[in-house]
């Protein structure tokens, strides 16, 4: 299997258990104070999740140009193993977080792994020594 499409499905992961772990964050405070009823709150929670990546995208890309900026992968394989590998670190512990009802973020965990990785990985195929 090729290297591109490991990485695709890593990302389409990483994407579902943001969604897993950051859906249930957002709307535990309205379902637990009984304020709404779970299905309404999931709604208007998958409405705005949608409004939010429509803005982020199209129309604020600051916060994507920081983290970009922030963040410097190596072209060709070594990128995208160094790539699967922060994916795969940040997706294992939020599944492990999750089982023991901790909140994460896998976006800060993501940024912080990447800043973690300087200009090398962790199987240090580039290498320089961290």
């Amino acid at each position: 299997m090729s290297i591109k499409i490991v990485t695709l499905i890593i990302i389409v992961l990483l994407i579902f258990t943001n969604g897993l772990t950051d859906a249930p964050n957002a709307i535990a405070t309205l379902v637990g104070s009984k304020v709404m009823k779970f299905k309404k709150a999931a709604i208007i929670s998958a409405i705005f999740n949608f409004v939010g990546i429509i803005v982020m995208s199209f129309v604020n890309i600051s916060v994507a140009d920081c983290i970009s900026s922030m963040v410097n992968i190596t072209a060709g394989k070594e990128g995208l193993v160094s790539l699967i590998s922060a994916m795969l670190s940040v997706i294992i512990f939020a599944l492990i977080a999750l089982q023991f009802g901790i909140p994460t973020s896998e976006t800060h965990g993501l940024v912080a792994r990447f800043n973690r990785k300087c200009d090398c990985n962790i199987w240090n195929i580039s290498g320089k020594s961290c």
